[in-house]
């Protein structure tokens, strides 16, 4: 992700257009399951998931041995096409895979299939030896076969290798020169090495051996990478979101995303209609770093798809919930808002495995300045009055607990004008003093023993 930063201060007039990001708080989730095969890490299953996509790396009750077998089917939907595939390493840059000291001379196994014309299906096994590969073999398989048929890869490990480790894994197209054609279908039972004392210990052949996992979603929100979770560690509300940068093996590593556009193969694309020429994204988040890291927020308007204008905010590392903003502006009126969450912001290695960055309650300043409550905030009706202003304001808001509540004032780049603490107990009112404030958009807000609430003010 290229750091681009366009910096603006200019906010749209109270009622005008007013424009929102779909469930900020993250309180409505999508829940759902998915059998993986144990042993192979890597499947289509998660990114048929996060496209939308029907999950194509399955289970069926169609074996040629024991009660299960493996189908891997290429599917399709308006904007992306998905070869379904297990592995248990990576076979572009051949890393990963699963312990084994044997020399086998073949390896045999049993198939059904429903290659689309001019697709075929691939299997591959690759033999490692201090983590180089030794020998490389595959099978092609095209057509048609409604039955079970054998098939045998012959194997062509040098006769003094001492291999001690393998890749394998299948694919319903053939991704190495193609996308895949939707349609093609290949299934497998039963494969085995031959000519060899021992196979490996975590091979899972047969396909009897699965795992199911139960994932969430956040609605109105695409996710990437797997590690992108629902939590109850909140700013307010009940839920929030939760993202996590994870290995996919020894050798490669990601942030886990969010994004309020479309999630494909290709990257990130769309988002949500939007028509304003300057706006601030808003929100909390806390983040812990593995390493030295940091989240990231981005956010682009584009019109017609060409990008128009866009911006981001570092996510420094914070134990509690703090609050950001991120002011746009676009060169021309766009019609579309991407909004991009990560939980790493650059360059990840190894050591930022494990950051984890949480956000909740975001929202566009041009869709709140003006209102005067929120339900979820701990203070009672809070009003902030007159509104816009230009010489005097007033806050009103209730204290029912026996702690001080922080009043903080920031302006569009997040810097702190002013903060005090209200120490008095029951009906508070609080003046500001806006004449001392330049035209402009700020946030009050309102701390208490870690809950929030914030009003926007309009200076002019």
């Amino acid at each position: 992700m290229r750091n681009l930063l366009f910096i603006s201060c200019f906010f749209t007039v109270i009622g005008i257009n007013a424009q929102s990001v779909p469930n900020p708080g993250f309180e409505f989730w999508n829940t759902s399951s998915i059998d993986n095969p144990t042993d192979y890490p890597l499947n289509s299953n998660q990114m048929a998931n996060i496209l939308g996509l029907p999950f194509n790396c399955n289970k069926i009750a169609d074996p040629q041995q024991g009660a299960l077998a493996m189908q891997l089917n290429t599917v399709s939907n308006a904007n992306d096409t998905l070869i379904g595939y297990f592995f248990n390493g990576d076979p572009n840059t051949l890393t990963g895979g699963i312990p084994y000291s044997g020399h086998p001379i073949t390896l045999t196994g049993y198939y059904k299939n429903n290659q689309m014309p001019g697709d075929t299906g691939i299997l591959l096994i690759v033999f490692k030896e201090g983590g180089t590969a030794i020998s490389f073999d595959f099978a092609i398989f095209t057509g048609t076969h409604t039955a079970y048929t054998p098939f045998t890869v012959v194997l062509t490990i040098p006769p003094f290798a001492n291999p001690d480790s393998i890749i394998f894994g299948a694919a319903s197209s053939n991704g190495f020169n193609t996308n895949g054609i939707p349609g093609s279908m290949l299934q497998f039972d039963n494969i085995t090495f031959t000519l060899t004392p021992t196979q490996p210990a975590n091979m899972n052949g047969s396909f009897e051996n699965w795992i199911t996992t139960n994932t969430s979603t956040p609605q109105d929100w695409a996710t990437a990478g797997g590690f992108t979770f629902q939590t109850t560690d909140v700013h307010a509300g009940t839920y929030a979101l939760s993202l996590s940068t994870f290995a996919y093996d020894p050798q490669n590593f990601s942030p886990s995303y969010a994004s309020n556009g479309t999630i494909t193969s290709n990257g990130l694309s769309g988002g949500r209609p939007y028509t304003l020429l300057n706006d601030t994204l808003c929100g909390w988040y806390k983040f812990t770093a593995m390493g030295i890291d940091s989240g990231i927020a981005f956010v682009q308007t584009s019109l017609a798809t060409s990008p128009v204008g866009m911006a981001f905010q570092i996510l420094p590392p914070n134990s509690a919930y703090t609050y950001f903003s991120i002011p746009f502006s676009s060169f021309t009126q766009p019609d579309t808002l991407l909004v991009v969450i990560a939980s790493s912001s650059n360059n990840t290695t190894l050591s930022n495995v494990g950051s984890v960055l949480k956000i909740d309650d975001l929202y566009l300043k041009s869709s709140q300045v003006g209102i005067t409550e929120l339900s979820w905030n701990i203070f009672g009706m809070v009003k902030l009055y007159p509104n816009p202003s230009n010489v005097n304001c007033w806050i009103e808001f209730d204290n029912t607990k026996n702690a001080p509540v922080v009043m903080t004032i920031t302006d569009g780049l997040g810097k702190v004008i002013s903060e005090i603490s209200v120490e008095e107990t029951g009906h508070q009112r609080q003046h500001i003093d806006t004449s001392v404030l330049n035209k402009g958009c700020y946030l009050v807000t309102l701390t208490q023993n870690g809950k929030s609430t914030c009003r926007p003010l309009l200076v002019d």
